[in-house]
């Protein structure tokens, strides 16, 4: 399958899932997911899951600092790269 063209620009638009980032991007709504489901039983939490609760922001957080770093490095436009960065 081509990647489609977005009106008015001369790069193709790429699937989600492509590349580093694609990798990124689907591996972060998984840990999401899996947090959200391992933090809304009503059980009585044991250490290891107050640790996790406690922790659990840190890694997307990272991915998502390293996420907009990229987009800064790969954006053609100054203001948009600037916004990127301040991010």
């Amino acid at each position: 399958m081509a990647p489609r063209q977005l009106q008015g620009t001369d790069s193709p638009r790429e699937p989600v899932a492509a590349g580093w980032t694609g990798a990124f991007v689907v591996g972060l709504g998984v840990y999401i997911l899996v947090a959200i489901l391992l933090t809304l039983p009503e059980a009585e939490p044991d250490g290891a899951l107050d640790v996790f609760n406690l922790f659990s922001d840190f890694p997307p957080s990272v991915l998502t600092a390293i996420l907009a770093g990229a987009a800064a490095r790969s954006s053609r436009d100054a203001a948009a790269r600037r916004t990127w960065w301040l991010m």
